[in-house]
């Protein structure tokens, strides 16, 4: 199964940590191949991984949109082929 997921940094710190904690129960999960993780903030999959390194997983990929606009079915198209 491939898992297409958007993360961004919530203004509440524990909100994030939930984010990032969903994030390594999916990678860890055996009937999940892949997580695309659209990163909805300013900020690169380089600087996603430097601020939070358990998203550094080998089967969680990251896909940088910071535009909030980018609805699901828009995703579709940029997932694993």
């Amino acid at each position: 199964m491939n898992l297409l997921v958007g993360f961004y940094q919530d203004a509440t710190p524990s909100r994030t940590g939930e984010f990032v904690t969903c994030l390594q129960r999916n990678a860890a999960n055996p009937l999940i191949d892949r997580v695309t993780v659209f990163i909805a903030d300013a900020f690169t999959a380089a600087e996603l991984r430097a601020r939070f390194p358990d998203l550094a997983h080998a089967k969680i990929f990251h896909e940088h949109h910071p535009s909030p606009a980018r609805s699901f079915p828009g995703w579709l198209p940029l997932g694993p082929r």
